[in-house]
């Protein structure tokens, strides 16, 4: 008899969780599993196979105790064996709805907070996408026992024979080019990656920066751009669809983040034969080796950040070695047949 697992989170719109979400659905189904996915909608639910059922619940705060109910009908009318959450919020909702159930709820975290109130992770069943997160879970006062670590994995076959889209000759950019891909938020730490590029360019160093994305401060960012004369250099281009095909325009990536779990970005990039300079927040220390596939800095520090740019526009050519070692670490640890095996066991043990 199949095991039949509900994910859920709260909508499937782009994002690096979500994302995550779906490559597991996406993939997890060895024959011995029925998938179904809980969510109020988003532009994702178009990268989901079809053999997957779907279910659109609106995760509104509002619809609290809507929302319960509707989990628990699903989880008797289906039979439901597990329930996969990937947020605090719908994982308290599935603790609450099965209830007098035979019904397993796992919960996976994707990030690290402070001073957060975790007291709906209470259960035995937690997964920690990174060692990072799951220290933070265990600072927060979740025990060390209930937390498996698996980490993020991607598929190779993705990122070959993709049709590159050149982004630096759209742009007419000739000389070297740093990228950022994500979300235009504060947590994101874009503001201190600006004033490092500021100080760099007005020392007469040339470079440009391409930053793909969009989000609440996209206003904030095109007026420092304006304000400090930057439009020949930064580029603010908004959201793609694409990603996959203009990594490789990038010759260098960014991810200044104040807080991360375990981007998914970074293996994105490292895929691809790029390097990445990172923040030491969240896992991002579990991928990346200081100066032997990337760069790790502290985050808020925009002298570190401009001296790590400054560093590498001068030593271009050790890019051939960091470039080959990100790959490759990529694809001796973080691949998703590996993340597909460990998720297979641990729901198994579950049963």
């Amino acid at each position: 008899m199949k095991i039949k697992i509900l994910y859920i989170y709260p909508n499937m719109n782009i994002g690096g969780a979500q994302k995550v979400v779906i490559d597991l659905i996406n993939n997890i189904n060895d024959g011995n599993f029925e998938i179904y996915l809980a969510c109020s909608g988003g532009q994702y639910l178009d990268l989901i196979d079809k053999d997957v059922k779907v279910i659109l619940i609106d995760f509104d705060k509002k619809s609290f105790y809507k929302s319960i109910g509707q989990i628990r009908r699903l989880i008797k009318d289906e039979e439901i064996d597990i329930i996969h959450s990937h947020h605090r919020y719908t994982t308290a909702l599935s603790n609450l709805a099965k209830i007098n159930t035979k019904t397993k709820v796992i919960h996976s975290e994707h990030s690290t907070f402070k001073s957060k109130n975790f007291i709906n992770l209470r259960g035995k069943n937690i997964i920690a996408v990174s060692e990072g997160v799951r220290k933070n879970l265990i600072d927060n006062g979740i025990k060390a026992r209930n937390i498996e670590l698996i980490y993020n994995g991607i598929k190779e076959e993705e990122y070959l024979n993709v049709k590159i889209v050149n982004l630096k000759k759209q742009l007419n950019i000739n000389c070297f080019t740093f990228g950022f891909i994500g979300r235009l938020s504060e947590e994101k730490g874009i503001i201190y990656m600006l004033e490092a590029f500021n100080n760099v360019i007005k020392k007469g160093i040339k470079c440009n920066l391409i930053i793909i994305g969009d989000g609440k401060l996209r206003e904030e960012i095109e007026s420092y751009i304006i304000n400090n004369n930057l439009s020949e250099n930064i580029f603010l281009i908004g959201f793609r669809n694409d990603i996959k095909n203009i990594i490789k325009s990038l010759d260098m990536y960014i991810l200044p983040s104040l807080v991360e779990g375990f981007p998914i970005t970074n293996m994105e990039i490292m895929i691809n034969s790029r390097t990445v300079i990172a923040t030491n927040v969240g896992g991002n220390k579990e991928i990346i080796d200081n100066g032997i596939n990337g760069f790790i800095i502290e985050p808020k520090n925009v002298k570190e950040l401009e001296d790590t740019i400054h560093y590498v526009l001068k030593n271009v050519n050790i890019l051939n070695s960091l470039n080959k070692n990100a790959k490759n670490t990529v694809l001796k640890k973080f691949t998703m047949s590996e993340m597909k095996r460990k998720h297979i066991d641990y729901y198994n043990a579950l049963i």
